[in-house]
């Protein structure tokens, strides 16, 4: 009298990047996006362009935070698999030429530290 079926499963999971400016202008802003579950990097970077309404002029450079430090940089090309849900994921927009860059220096300060020193 009973018949067992398999659940289904997903093919798309619920990731969270925080996006950071890179000019600073506006507050990193959480974005938690839809994609597919076997996709990769790129396709969670065209998510996130979509959400936080990224213009033409810019892409977005997508980043793993670990102990408080940038731990690594993702490829387009890196399955989204290996990326786990506890890990801290970041996202810099950058103008559209930054891979000709000779180097890129991302740093975060907090103000309140900055502006209660006193000048040398």
């Amino acid at each position: 009298m009973y018949l067992s079926l398999p659940l289904p499963s997903t093919v798309t999971r619920m990731m969270t990047v925080t996006v950071f400016s890179g000019t600073g202008d506006s507050l990193p802003m959480p974005y938690t996006v839809t994609v597919p579950k076997n996709g990769v990097c790129r396709d969670l970077c065209k998510a996130l362009s979509d959400a936080c309404c990224l213009k033409e002029s810019e892409t977005l450079l997508l980043g793993e935070v670990y102990d408080y430090r940038i731990y690594r940089y993702f490829s387009p090309l890196e399955l989204l698999h290996i990326i786990k849900d506890g890990d801290q994921l970041v996202a810099y927009k950058l103008p559209a030429g930054h891979e000709k860059l000779l180097r890129i220096e991302i740093l975060h300060r907090n103000v309140d530290r900055i502006y209660s020193r006193a000048p040398v």
